[in-house]
């Protein structure tokens, strides 16, 4: 907490991570936060998306892959309080196609980098989605989005 300065924090694969934490980040260096990454922290939930999104404000960069934890309510919470992520990677979540899709609608024209990678459920309307409103994207990952078709 005395890392006053400090916009960028990865406790990437630290799997005894826990939402408290995120939360105590996001409340004392929220407003300067500029990239954090989460990857692989497997105790977190959607509370720690949500204190993400009511803190950092300015956040550019958010890795959340391989977090089983989360579902569509903390995609949601990215939506509203995100509004400034130019690169989103979402490995693995179990997000729908339509919250998907909706967030998209909301925050895909900041967007430059985008994972949705094993993302099982992504179809029609995320990719009615991307066309749409991520034309800015400048990397997409879709690999193993069995349910995209050409």
């Amino acid at each position: 907490m005395k890392l006053h300065c400090l916009e960028v924090l990865s406790v990437a694969g630290i799997e005894n991570v826990f939402d408290e934490f995120v939360m105590l980040v996001a409340l004392s260096r929220g407003q300067k936060l500029k990239e954090l990454n989460l990857a692989g922290c497997v105790m977190l939930t959607n509370s720690c998306l949500q204190s993400i999104a009511d803190f950092c404000p300015f956040l550019c960069s958010l890795d959340v892959s391989n977090l089983r934890h989360l579902t569509d309510l903390g995609l949601c919470y990215l939506a509203v309080g995100c509004k400034s992520l130019k690169s989103l990677n979402v490995t693995r979540a179990d997000f729908s196609d339509e919250l998907v899709a909706a967030f998209l609608e909301t925050t895909g024209k900041s967007l430059k980098e985008l994972s949705l990678n094993h993302v099982s459920k992504v179809s029609f309307n995320t990719a009615f989605s991307l066309a749409k409103f991520s034309r800015n994207l400048v990397s997409l990952d879709v690999s193993w989005c069995r349910e995209l078709t050409d």
